[in-house]
């Protein structure tokens, strides 16, 4: 059982959509480091992403590169 009731999931390919739909809402707050956009970042082999999930509810995207 999880206290806080976030789980954290590795990112699949499978949730492209979902995850460019939740950063393109207007209150979501997302920073760059590099001049690349989030699409890219996610076809990037090199980058590990997480989701974070509340309730079956997408909460968060974290993505970092290696």
């Amino acid at each position: 059982m999880n206290p806080i009731g976030v789980s954290i999931v590795p990112y699949t390919p499978t949730q492209y959509r979902m995850v460019l739909q939740f950063c393109a809402q207007q209150f979501r707050t997302h920073h760059h480091l590099d001049w690349r956009q989030i699409n890219e970042w996610l076809r990037d082999e090199y980058h590990r992403t997480v989701l974070a999930y509340r309730h079956k509810e997408l909460m968060g995207v974290l993505s970092v590169s290696a």
